[in-house]
């Protein structure tokens, strides 16, 4: 049967689903990061190959056209793809557009998606067809505030203040010192640090969980970072506020994505508050379909496959 893919790379992870005419998932893989900013070129390229073997399984379905975001090389993506379907359409979108389709969100008015996972970044427009705006993105160094890896170096650097005497004493230090298997603070840049290559990114946003964790349970030190990461988040918000612009009693969605908001963690249940207070009148949310759904959705409108049935089918029932 004819099938489509919707494929989401990321920091950590890659989505492959593949979803035929009527809306069902007929397969789903993952694979590894591809953020090729990150990652060396034979990384990037197995996270894909990899996500994408796992959704078509056995043989070579009719496949008309892949969606694809995600921060690889546009030339490294559409070669392994090519490779593995010749002749296959390919379009190579913002991540954001795969969230919004995920929550959606196709009328003409204003959406923003807002995606926090090993990093952050936003993306708004004022109707579908005018050039969406970004804000985020930066990565480590630059930016990637409120994302999984911004709690991670947070909690790290919790612990270090803590050791030294800077800072309070917090549930993190027996955490991260479990995490890294380690029994003393003093041992964690050993950990963290490695000569021949920069930190790990992935592994630090696993520290995210451990922060919504002891900012769960009422420790002081999480819960002021949980307090930053989702004032920073919002700053992303407001900035495609400014730009767009957005007033306070305009009604939009802002459709979340990645790992922070996708757990409806501490970050996410902040974040819904103080936009409750900024935009009283908007709808944040996290869809149940995935980016990579958003992705299929956009492959199957693209090829004027998409009926109200398979939409909905989609959207609904996310899952195989």
């Amino acid at each position: 049967m004819t099938t489509v893919l919707g494929i989401d790379g990321g920091g950590t992870k890659t989505e492959c689903v593949a979803a035929l005419v009527d809306g069902n998932i007929c397969g789903r893989g993952f694979g590894g990061p591809l953020n090729t900013n990150f990652v060396d070129e034979a990384t990037a390229r197995r996270s894909l190959s990899e996500s994408v073997e796992g959704a078509l399984g056995v043989g070579v379905p009719d496949v008309v056209r892949i969606v694809m975001a995600g921060p690889m090389r546009p030339a490294l993506a559409r070669s392994v793809l090519s490779a593995r379907l010749p002749g296959v359409a390919v379009d190579l979108v913002p991540e954001g557009a795969l969230v919004l389709a995920a929550g959606g969100v196709d009328a003409l008015g204003p959406g923003v998606a807002l995606i926090a996972g090993t990093g952050s970044i936003a993306l708004g427009r004022r109707s579908m067809v005018e050039r969406p705006i970004s804000v985020g993105g930066w990565g480590t160094l630059m930016g990637d505030e409120g994302s999984a890896f911004d709690l991670g170096r947070q909690a790290l650097t919790a612990v270090a203040h803590a050791c030294d005497g800077r800072g309070a004493a917090t549930s993190l230090t027996p955490a991260v010192l479990a995490w890294a298997g380690v029994d003393d603070p003093r041992a964690l840049p050993s950990v963290v640090y490695r000569p021949d290559a920069p930190p790990d990114r992935a592994r630090i946003a696993g520290l995210g969980v451990v922060v919504d964790r002891a900012a769960s349970d009422g420790d002081a030190v999480a819960t002021a970072i949980v307090e930053r990461a989702a004032e920073a988040l919002l700053s992303h918000v407001e900035a495609l506020g400014r730009a767009l612009p957005l007033g306070r009693g305009d009604v939009f969605p802002i459709v979340g994505s990645g790992g922070v908001l996708r757990s409806r963690g501490m970050v996410y249940q902040r974040l819904a508050a103080l936009v409750d207070v900024r935009w009283p009148a908007a709808r944040f949310f996290v869809p149940a379909a995935t980016a990579a759904v958003g992705g299929a959705v956009l492959a199957l409108a693209s090829e004027g496959l998409l009926g109200p049935d398979a939409r909905r089918r989609l959207l609904r029932m996310d899952g195989i």
